[in-house]
Formats: structure tokens, C-alpha cells, sequence
């Protein structure tokens, strides 16, 4: 039996509003470009492009999307391009993926690029290299005491830091040339903090490296307590 996927693109500009395709007087303009055989640019007949014409500051919202829909699970993902002034929960100039599963709670962001045109043109905000390195000038961990539940001070420390190997690793993948990285093996940090390792679809394990961040304060702190205990233990005689 074949399998049947459908590639759907077309225009949500906002609900039960005329589009520029076959009508007298659409409120949103839409332009459907194909490139030519004989088109020079490069890379050339890329593709099937999709432009609309969204003018900022009319207060209206609009938005494009992309759409892709498996048939035969009923599971969809949109890739939302939002006008100056946001449309439909997708942020102003914004470019997200949405997920919208077939049952359940319904479509939420999955991934979000946020408008860039106050930075050079020379600097590129994410860059995913040939070498399997996501660049950028910072990574942030969402963080928000509104969004947790404490369950308690942590109780790893000293003890679990002095248990831990850093070592030299090259990716078996990796040309020769590639210098070695500084590190951890995951199985063996996920025997003394399970926290901080995942394991992928895939049985491939993955370390939080942002947790142990955690567990080496903690560290710190507590050689600091015994250190401050023996200074006073040391004026007092």
C-alpha cells in the first residue's frame, strides 16, 4: 500500500477575509511566484514561492502560513509568517512553527524566530554548521519561578562532583582532523546524577550540561562552609 502525503500551501490572512486570487476587490493582495526555466538567479527554480503584501500600521492582522497535514494520522504543522502587527497569536514579523495535534489540546508554538532588523546583516542570530555546531551569540534557559514547583534544596554536591570524570573525546563520525573535545561520557554521568542525562528517541543519551551548573555551586558552597568552620576554629585558638 502506497502512502499518501499532501504538501498544502496556501494564505490565512485572518478569518473569512478575500483573498487576492480570482476576486474584484481582495483586502489582502497575494502573489503566487514560480520561477521560470530560464531564470538566472541562484539557486536556480528553487521552488514555488509565496508572497503577500501585509502593510504595517493598518492594525489588522494578518498572516501566511505554510501548511503540512499527514492524512493518515491527521497530524498538522503550520509554518506561520506574521505581518507588523501579529496575527493570531504569531508575534509581530514573526516566523513560527506551530503544531497542531489531532486530538487533544489544540495547536501551540513549537519554534519561534523573532524579527532581526535591528541587527547587521552580517550577523547571523543561529547558524547550524557542516560539523554538527549550532552557533549563536548566546543560549538563555527559560527560568520563570511562575512556571516551577520547588521540591527541595538539592542534595547532590561534593561527594557527586569528586565521582565525575572529565575527559578528551573525539565524535566517532568526526574526521581525524578535528580536534578533541573537553567533556563528559554520559552513561557515566548519568550514574551519579540521572538528572542531568536524557535519552533520545533514538537510545542515543544526551547530558543537560546547563544542570550541572546546579550540582558545582552546590559544590562550592558547601567546601566554602567547611573552610569558613576551620578559619574560626583556627582565630579561636
Amino acid at each position: 500500500m502506497k502512502k499518501v502525503y499532501f504538501l498544502l500551501i496556501g494564505p490565512w490572512l485572518g478569518f473569512a477575509q478575500v483573498v487576492g486570487i480570482g476576486t474584484v476587490n481582495p483586502i489582502w493582495h497575494l502573489t503566487v511566484e514560480v520561477p521560470s526555466s530560464t531564470a538566472s538567479s541562484s539557486p536556480a527554480n528553487a521552488g514555488i514561492g509565496v508572497t503577500g503584501y501585509m502593510p504595517a500600521g493598518d492594525n489588522t492582522q494578518g498572516i501566511i502560513a505554510l501548511h503540512w497535514n499527514n492524512a493518515s494520522t491527521g497530524y498538522t504543522w503550520r509554518l506561520w509568517l506574521a505581518d507588523p502587527d501579529g496575527g493570531f497569536g504569531v508575534l509581530p514579523n514573526g516566523l513560527e512553527l506551530w503544531e497542531y495535534p489531532p486530538s487533544g489540546p489544540c495547536c501551540r508554538p513549537r519554534l519561534r524566530f523573532y524579527a532581526t532588523r535591528n541587527l547587521p546583516f552580517s550577523y547571523l542570530p543561529v547558524t547550524i554548521t557542516t560539523n554538527h555546531w549550532v552557533e549563536a551569540y548566546n543560549f538563555i534557559n527559560i527560568s520563570d519561578s511562575t512556571q516551577k514547583i520547588y521540591e527541595g534544596p538539592l542534595a547532590y554536591g561534593i561527594r557527586e562532583v569528586l565521582r565525575l570524570r572529565p575527559v578528551y573525546y573525539r565524535w566517532r563520525h568526526a574526521p581525524p582532523t578535528y580536534p578533541p573535545h573537553i567533556g563528559f561520557l554520559a552513561q557515566e554521568v548519568e550514574a551519579v546524577l540521572p538528572e542531568a542525562v536524557y535519552t533520545l528517541p533514538d537510545n542515543t543519551k544526551a547530558i543537560d550540561y546547563a544542570a550541572l551548573i546546579a550540582v558545582l555551586l552546590h559544590s562550592y558552597q558547601q567546601i566554602s562552609s567547611k573552610v569558613e568552620k576551620i578559619e574560626q576554629e583556627i582565630s579561636i585558638k
